[in-house]
Parts: C-alpha cells; sequence; structure tokens
C-alpha cells in the first residue's frame, strides 16, 4: 500500500468496508478512487480499517480544496446579526453533506442558514420563507443572491410566492423577475414546500445555477404525526441530496449573533462530530474526550437513521458504518443505579441502538437494556411492545411545548403517543396564536394528574397554579 505522508485532517477518519480494491465511485462530482482519496487522508505509516484487505474506505472528513472561510465571508458581509421574528420561528438543520456547512448557528450547536456545493452549482438554505423576504436579513439576502451567482451577474428568477422577495432585490438594483426555473436562470428562489421539480432543481444546480431556497418544517411534521420531515417533507426530497436536511423540529426566535468565519472548520458539523465520537469509540485503549457536541450529535444520528438510503452512496455508507459500530461495541445497561449522562458516549450509543433497530431488521443482536422503571425517552415502538408494561404508576408524554403526567393504567391504553402529542402541540400553537405570542413558550406547560380529595378520584391539574383543568 502506498503510504504518502499527508497532513492529518482534524478529528480523524471514520472508515467502513465497501467496494474491492481500485472501484471507482462516479457522483456529480467526477470519478474518484475511495482507496485512494483515503491514502491522501493518513499520515506516514498509518493504515485504515479494511485497507490491508483490500477494501475501499469512506471518509467522514475529507480535503477538497473549498474555502468555507472565504464562503462565509462573502455571505455574512456586514451582517452583525440575524433577526429572526416571532412570526418566522424556524426549523432546525441537520447539515451533513460534505460540500455543506453552517452559516448561522444558536448556542446549542442548532443551525438555521446553511449552504452548500453541488456539481458546479451552490444552495443556500433557510428555514422559514419569511426569512427569504423580511427586511431584517436583507444584507444576508443580497450576499447570498451575488453569492449564489458567483460573478456571472445573470438573471435572478423568483417563485410566483415570494413576491417580497422580488421587490427587495429590485428595490436594490438587482436584476430579478417573477419566473418559473428556467435553464437561462443564473439563480432561482424558491419554497420548500413542493417536490414536483426535484430533477429539475437538481440538474439546474449541478449545471451551475444558484438556488435560494426556503421553509419550515416543523408545521409539516405536526400535520403529518408518524411519517419522518428529514426523508418525508418535500423539501428535503430535493435538499438531501446537497447534504441538508430540513428538521421538524424548530428554534426560538430571536436575534443571533453571525459565526466568525474563520470557526467554519471548528464548530458543529454532523460529519466532524461523528468522526470524533467514532475515534473515542474505536476499541483502542484512549480515554474518550469529551466534547459539546455529544447531546447535538445523538439527536441528528436519530434524524440520519430517517434518510432513505437508496439513491445516496454517502447516507448508505454512513448508514452501514452506524451498524458496523453497533455490531462491534458494548451498548451499556441503562437503570436507576447505572445512570448516564445526557452529553455521553454512552447516551449517543443507545440512541443510535434505538433509532438503528428501529430502521432495520438486522440488528437483533444489538441488545439495549433499560431496568423496570424506564426514566428516559422513548421511542413508539419499544412503548408498544415494551415500556407501557413497565410497573411504574406515572407516564410522561411531553414535547416542547407541553408535558402530560398521567397514571401508567391510562397511560398504558395509549397506542399512538406520536399522534396523541402532536394534536396536543397543535392546540399549543392555537392557545399561542390567540394569545399573539411566540409558540416557542419559555418553557413547556406541564399537566399533571392528581387525585382531588374532594372526590377521591383523578382530576388535571396545572404545575403552576394546581387548580383543575
Amino acid at each position: 500500500m502506498d503510504k504518502r505522508a499527508s497532513k492529518k485532517v482534524p478529528w480523524g477518519t471514520g472508515t467502513l468496508r465497501g467496494a474491492t480494491q481500485g472501484h471507482q465511485q462516479t457522483s456529480i462530482l467526477g470519478a474518484w478512487d475511495c482507496r485512494g482519496w483515503a491514502v491522501e487522508e493518513m499520515e506516514a505509516g498509518s493504515t485504515t480499517e479494511g485497507s490491508e484487505s483490500g477494501l475501499c474506505c469512506t471518509i467522514l472528513v475529507q480535503r477538497h480544496g473549498i474555502d468555507f472561510i472565504q464562503d462565509l465571508r462573502s455571505l455574512l458581509a456586514g451582517v452583525t446579526d440575524l433577526h429572526i421574528e416571532n412570526e418566522a420561528v424556524p426549523s432546525q438543520l441537520l447539515v451533513h453533506g460534505l460540500l455543506a456547512f453552517p452559516v448561522a448557528l444558536d448556542d446549542s450547536h442548532q443551525s438555521f442558514l446553511a449552504a452548500a456545493y453541488y456539481g458546479k452549482g451552490r444552495v443556500v438554505v433557510a428555514t422559514h420563507e419569511r426569512q427569504l423576504n423580511t427586511p431584517y436579513l436583507k444584507t444576508f439576502l443580497l450576499n447570498a443572491i451575488s453569492w449564489l451567482d458567483a460573478g456571472r451577474q445573470g438573471k435572478i428568477g423568483i417563485e410566483s410566492s415570494l413576491k417580497g422577495l422580488n421587490d427587495l432585490l429590485n428595490e436594490n438594483k438587482v436584476p430579478s423577475g417573477i419566473s418559473d426555473l428556467i435553464p437561462s436562470l443564473s439563480v432561482y428562489c424558491c419554497q420548500s414546500y413542493s417536490d414536483s421539480e426535484v430533477r429539475k432543481i437538481h440538474k439546474f444546480v449541478a449545471e451551475g445555477g444558484g438556488l435560494l431556497i426556503g421553509g419550515k418544517a416543523w408545521w409539516w411534521a405536526h400535520q403529518h404525526p408518524g411519517q419522518y420531515a428529514a426523508a418525508e417533507y418535500p423539501g428535503n426530497k430535493i435538499l438531501n441530496t446537497f447534504g441538508i436536511s430540513i428538521l421538524g423540529k424548530f428554534l426560538k426566535a430571536g436575534t443571533y449573533k453571525p459565526m466568525k468565519p474563520e470557526d467554519v472548520t471548528q464548530v458543529y458539523h454532523f460529519r466532524r462530530a461523528l468522526s470524533r465520537f467514532l475515534q473515542d469509540n474505536s476499541g483502542k485503549d484512549t480515554v474518550p474526550s469529551p466534547s459539546p457536541w455529544l447531546q447535538k450529535l445523538g439527536q441528528d444520528c436519530t434524524e440520519f437513521v430517517k434518510l432513505s438510503p437508496g439513491g445516496s452512496s454517502a447516507v448508505s455508507s454512513i448508514h452501514q458504518m452506524l451498524k458496523n459500530l453497533l455490531h462491534h461495541t458494548k451498548v451499556p445497561t441503562v437503570s436507576k443505579d447505572k445512570p448516564i449522562q445526557n452529553n455521553s458516549n454512552e447516551s449517543v450509543l443507545i440512541q443510535l441502538a434505538t433509532s438503528l433497530h428501529d430502521r432495520y431488521t438486522d440488528l437483533s443482536d444489538v441488545i439495549l437494556t433499560i431496568d423496570a422503571k424506564n426514566e428516559g425517552e422513548t421511542t413508539e415502538s419499544a412503548w408498544r411492545n415494551t415500556v407501557r408494561n413497565y410497573s411504574a404508576p406515572l407516564a410522561e408524554f411531553a414535547t416542547e411545548n407541553i408535558i402530560l403526567t398521567v397514571p401508567a393504567e391510562n397511560a398504558r391504553l395509549v397506542e399512538n403517543p406520536g399522534a396523541l402529542m402532536s394534536k396536543w402541540d397543535e392546540m399549543m400553537i392555537a392557545v399561542a396564536e390567540l394569545a399573539s405570542i411566540s409558540f416557542h413558550f419559555s418553557r413547556p406547560e406541564r399537566i399533571v394528574a392528581d387525585v382531588q380529595i374532594s372526590n377521591g378520584k383523578y382530576c388535571s391539574l396545572t404545575l403552576t397554579d394546581r387548580w383543575p383543568v
């Protein structure tokens, strides 16, 4: 094996057994040799799993020659803050592509603006359609159009639903007009609520076009209980190919500071965090390094597993990498006497085991043990099959806005807690609209079923005032 010296990639590289030696994979980026790229990422004298047996390697973190720092300088030039209105509560983003990068993050490493390269073209993703025409983000929007245009000074086409963006651009002397997607455009701007032109959009970007697209997936998720926004939300049928997914979760409205461009190689990215996690769980006698990314990584792994591997070698390769990890790693036993921390390697492993077990049927040898009293979150399948039969007096159903604490004897009758809590979330959104406030409450409301002393029967009480509901 050719052991050429090269600069080591930050946080190491994750490897996966795949095709035979010398196999050429083709993609929109051209033809490349998996094994050759793996060699280029290793230090002199090092090897990666599978290399000695002639198997190719999938690398999570690769050198690609693109200067994300300069890209962010262009996108954020003159931007002093990013103000998100209460009426434009954004979704969260999963940034998972090799050529995708976050543009805006909150303090919990959640991204709400991102960008990517695809083929010869570029993409910018917003997480609410109002972000595409609000004067609060005017500087960013003008920068984004300029970056997407890539110096061509071409025509900007605007979907008819974004008339406000067309007005904003015309007011700032940017040539644009309401238009369908046509090949002669330099940049096309649209909402993410339709998948009717998936192939057309992919071709447009691959051949050099710029795409500005935005929309929220959290409302779609509320309207489609039991479906996975990461895979089934219409906009994600466009965006997943670009390495960015809009999630069915939301962030707080508010004012956020733009990230420093030079920090782009250090901030949270799914691939970078997963690479570090795999390195820490490689089986070597090393002490895992504490990471503030672990809680976010666990959430993102759960979402990433929901993506369809069909048609995407990147997604299927990482799915297989995660499955291989569980096949070779002991999943920790959790009990009252053996608790685990949310921000820990063990927590990520448990989330992975649960998500992959629900997604695939070939993981029967992965055992996840939680002792009799369940004190954490669970999946719907685990709820129906095991958890609801635990001998605990109470159960909790929770979303980000409402928590219901009910007697276990009543909770056991619930077959579909996801649909139930989706309906409760809709009610909480209606409450917020009636009060003219942001529906992302500062804390979740809690309703507790307790015994009413006057008649000895259960009734519902609010935690704050202890009055029957």
